[in-house]
């Protein structure tokens, strides 16, 4: 997820892409840094393939290499160390027509987190999977610890220090918590539920920790139009709708004791998100949690609608390479029909060699969610 370090400052504004015969071929290229050593040349001359995945929350971004390994460079004298750092710029090479330069877009720091040998008819290869999550206390060892009348924020702040990130808290949300109970659970894990469980998400890239309000990122204008009768290179898309699972409205009630007053809230999903031709049922989604007061609760109540509406509806689009779409972002879809409109791109799958191509992951936004 781009939101903390935004592609479209690398690239022109609205420069188009060249297409046209008369200018030399585009491509693109990659420069890799090994434990901060270039080892792009030497890399370069046993590359087969290489991938990344660019994802809005719930897991790590990744990075992975396919090398040819005949001469059992590889598996031998260039064998990787785990958990090395790598760091991975795409470069950009006769990519717009009034560009002349060559574009550097970073695409952040990676750790070696699987190391594969295959061998066969066509010879060997190795492959090398990398997350941009370091081995260790966050991913792996479990801790146990509490924190008593604290905000989100400082617990999610703790648990950063704890792992060497930074952390970017992006969500006017900071709810103060009676008890929290980390019990014998990785940092990263226990934290992905705790936001989740107050309705907000989490993803950790180019070593922060982000936390984030998903609903005001589908408030977002979008960055980019695809129009299904104008764009030259779009290669495959499809969508699909779903009726079960979405509800017209969500419903928090929380009661300490017998002693105390019932707290409870109701939200109503807006009108303008649904767009599903003949459904007329109502239906509730009811959540019994611990909550404040009633602005807790209704609070609570949108978020947990948004949650369960959001894949309502959902697309695939599958386009020649385009570096401007991340993670996070909005786009407008247009001449799709009845699936016209503006979605959230939930993660981008770019394979980078050879012809780079760029395939989304997107789902309708949802309005007045935020």
């Amino acid at each position: 997820m781009l939101d903390i370090r935004r592609l479209t400052q690398y690239l022109p504004e609205a420069a188009p892409l060249a297409l046209n015969p008369i200018y030399p071929a585009r491509r693109a290229a990659l420069q890799i840094l090994y434990e901060s050593k270039d080892i792009s040349v030497d890399l370069a001359k046993y590359l087969i393939g290489a991938s990344y995945k660019d994802v809005m929350s719930g897991e790590a971004d990744t990075f992975d290499l396919t090398l040819d390994d005949r001469q059992g460079l590889w598996s031998g004298d260039w064998y990787p160390s785990k958990n090395a750092q790598i760091t991975v710029n795409l470069i950009l090479i006769h990519w717009y027509y009034d560009v002349t330069t060559d574009i550097n877009i970073p695409l952040g720091k990676f750790y070696i987190d699987d190391i594969g040998l295959a061998s066969g008819n066509s010879g060997s290869t190795v492959q090398l999977n990398t997350v941009s999550v370091p081995d260790g206390v966050a991913r792996d060892i479990n801790n146990t610890r509490s924190w008593e009348k604290v905000q989100l924020k400082v617990v999610a702040q703790d648990l950063a220090n704890s792992a060497s990130l930074g952390l970017v808290y992006d969500s006017a949300d900071n709810p103060t918590l009676d008890r929290v109970e980390q019990t014998e659970e990785p940092d990263l894990v226990f934290l992905e539920r705790l936001c989740k469980d107050n309705g907000l998400c989490t993803k950790v890239s180019d070593g922060k920790i982000v936390v984030f309000d998903e609903a005001k990122y589908d408030a977002q204008d979008p960055i980019a139009i695809i129009d299904k009768l104008a764009l030259e290179d779009m290669e495959d898309y499809e969508f699909h709708s779903k009726v079960r699972d979405i509800y017209t409205a969500c419903t928090v009630t929380y009661q300490k004791s017998k002693n105390k007053e019932k707290i409870s809230a109701t939200f109503e999903a807006p009108e303008q998100n649904n767009k599903q031709k003949g459904t007329t049922e109502k239906k509730v989604l009811k959540i019994n949690q611990e909550v404040a007061d009633t602005a807790a609760a209704l609070r609570l109540a949108k978020k947990e609608l948004f949650n369960k509406n959001k894949e309502e509806t959902t697309g695939k689009i599958t386009l020649k390479g385009r570096p401007d779409l991340y993670a996070g972002a909005c786009i407008m879809l247009n001449n799709f029909g009845v699936f016209d409109g503006k979605y959230v791109i939930k993660e981008v799958d770019a394979e980078l060699s050879g012809n780079y191509v760029t395939s989304l992951d997107l789902r309708r936004a949802l309005i007045g969610y935020n």
